[in-house]
């Protein structure tokens, strides 16, 4: 028993010492914190204000918040704010095509903006929304896109088409009871019909894949569907489970399948496109290959990339040109040359990095002797690591756009690999927690959009804002004013008579569209003017369409409320360190350090100490 006494009580100083340092170590810890956010929170903001030229590198460092987004006076919502990390004049001038997503975005939709990154269109009323592009429907540009609810790497909803008023024309549905459009693909063909991709969870004998899954286990299946537009009607069908088994593929999930609330994602179909000859080209993500099947009977024809069992082209470029792994959007660039595109991401999340990025590839196939090269290769500015999603598309200018997914940016580069444009629309030091996703990018030109809804005008603080989300033809606004009577309302009633008669409107005064939102300065006409609207003006200066009378802005706090907490919180952060300081000053770090550790604590900053130990 004294024994042990006699080892607990000398232990106990030893214990109790480096409690102390333990503790003294953690708040230094929380000291540096504390200054790395006031530096982040505080300093950096002051330095973004000040160097507005420096935009770029603040905006990527996370001063503007992960998904910085511009706000309107006359449009409530906040739209996408993104930098150019590159930008010459040999970028295509086309609209380019969004649909932003995930943890930071608040109201994810469609957006499109201009090649300057100017807002044109953007709805909310969707929700999210995948594969949003021009597509051609008997003779009509429609936007199409993909919207519903999304459940892990896939997705259950509705295909919508909007006509140029952004009225919704068309909505289709998966054919066969309880399916439902997947996220991942819908093309519209030459033949009147869309290309829908379908998952479904049902059994499976997984017996094969070992770690003890069951005969009656669960697979997420995937099925494409051909449907006629005009009808809902199904043409043609596939499905993967029909070909393909679970223990083949390369994806690995240590708790899918076992369970029905937890299916095992074995195949992944992300790209489906129909061809001249009327048969399929097929990407999927958890095989590593790409499909090329009979549009009638449903045959695999060939198969490009993933087991070598399976795998029927010789590679001539080194293993690149069938080793692609988790890609996405395959297309063919030239059908009657069979040259594809796809992107080889290289990446599917933590459990399976087989390549330290992303890259966009051009593949040469010849499919009589079974031949595939690779014919450029594309990457992005940072080296982007998209782990999941992402899209190719040939421009007319012959440039290649490249949208990376996961990682909100696109690309556009020459042909032979050269980066042109590059435009981030989220922070890049955000980049690796996925904040910000957009499954694919577009760029499309002669989207005309005339929507149903007037411009609109509001009032702030002598300024008349004004803007029509969706107008692609608007050249110049007008303002107008009625003109302010010397009897009370002699404008807007007829003498004698108590008739409601329209105010006379005069226009005062146009400038050029240049913007999505612009203001008039109502100070030189408030005296002579008492209302006013403003008139959206084509090209030829003709008027498309007037605003409703312009309408006060009602005040916000939000923003004044957030700078002012901003504020305090600098405040208080400031201060605790300035104590910290001091009171590390007034004691002397050696003091402080013997205080903290105790008096029997080794001087870390003393001769004796540093040389005690030669």
């Amino acid at each position: 028993m004294r024994s042990s006494r006699l080892c607990c009580s000398s232990r106990s100083p030893t214990f109790a010492r480096w409690q102390r340092i333990g503790t003294f170590a953690l708040l230094g810890l929380i000291g540096i914190i504390l200054s790395l956010t006031f530096i982040h929170r505080g300093i950096l903001p002051i330095l973004a204000w000040l160097l507005p030229g420096a935009r770029n590198f603040f905006y990527d460092l996370v001063v503007y918040g992960s998904y910085p987004t511009a706000q309107y006076v006359s449009f409530a919502p906040r739209s996408p704010d993104g930098i150019f990390a590159r930008r010459d004049e040999r970028c295509d001038d086309g609209m380019v095509f969004i649909g932003p997503y995930d943890k930071s975005v608040e109201n994810p939709g469609p957006v499109i903006q201009d090649s300057n990154g100017e807002l044109v269109w953007m709805s909310e009323d969707f929700g999210q929304v995948t594969n949003f592009r021009v597509q051609r429907y008997q003779g009509e540009d429609y936007l199409t896109f993909w919207h519903g609810e999304k459940h892990g790497s896939s997705g259950q909803g509705s295909v919508v088409m909007l006509d140029s008023t952004y009225t919704v024309a068309h909505e289709l549905h998966a054919v066969g009871h309880g399916l439902k459009a997947d996220l991942h693909e819908f093309q519209l063909t030459e033949d009147g019909t869309a290309i829908l991709s379908i998952v479904n969870d049902t059994t499976a004998d997984l017996r094969a894949m070992g770690w003890g899954h069951p005969q009656d286990g669960w697979i997420t299946d995937c099925i494409f569907q051909e449907v006629d537009i005009a009808t809902g009607r199904l043409v043609f069908q596939w499905r993967a489970s029909d070909h393909f088994k679970a223990e083949d593929s390369y994806y690995w999930h240590p708790f899918g399948g076992y369970v029905k609330e937890m299916p095992f994602d074995f195949y992944h179909i992300n790209s489906v496109e129909k061809d001249p000859d009327g048969n399929f080209l097929l990407s999927s993500r958890h095989f590593h290959h790409v499909l090329y099947i009979n549009g009638s009977s449903g045959e695999i024809i060939w198969i490009l990339g993933g087991h070598r069992s399976t795998n029927q082209f010789t590679d001539l470029s080194d293993g690149k040109a069938t080793g692609f792994q988790w890609q996405h959007h395959a297309r063919w660039l030239s059908f009657e040359d069979k040259i594809l595109s796809l992107l080889d991401n290289g990446i599917a999340g933590p459990l399976h990095v087989d390549a330290p990025y992303s890259k966009g590839l051009i593949l040469q196939l010849d499919t009589n002797k079974f031949t595939a090269e690779v014919l450029h290769e594309y990457i992005s500015l940072g080296k982007a690591r998209a782990a999941s999603q992402g899209s190719l598309q040939r421009l007319p200018n012959g440039n290649m756009l490249i949208g990376w997914g996961a990682t909100a940016a696109w690309s556009e580069h020459t042909i032979d690999g050269e980066v042109v444009c590059e435009g981030h629309f989220a922070a890049s030091w955000s980049f690796w927690w996925e904040r910000v996703k957009s499954y694919r990018v577009f760029k499309f030109h002669g989207w005309m959009g005339n929507p149903v809804y007037p411009p609109s005008a509001r009032l702030k603080d002598g300024q008349l804002y004004m803007s029509w989300n969706g107008a692609t033809e608007v050249h110049s606004w007008e303002l107008h004013g009625v003109r302010r009577q010397s009897e009370p309302n002699t404008n807007a009633f007829a003498p004698n008579t108590g008739e409601i008669r329209e105010p006379v409107f005069e226009a005062i005064q146009t400038q050029e569209k240049r913007h999505f939102e612009q203001s008039f300065d109502l100070a030189p006409y408030e005296r002579e003017f008492e209302h006013f609207r403003v008139a959206a003006l084509d090209a030829n200066m003709q008027v498309l369409r007037v605003s409703e009378l312009a309408t006060p802005v009602e005040d916000s706090y939000s923003d004044s409320f957030a700078v002012v907490t901003a504020i305090c919180a600098s405040v208080v952060i400031l201060a605790g360190i300035l104590w910290l300081l001091n009171w590390w000053t007034r004691q002397g770090p050696e003091s402080a350090w013997v205080r903290w550790a105790g008096a029997k604590a080794p001087s870390l900053f003393g001769r004796e100490y540093r040389y005690s130990k030669l």
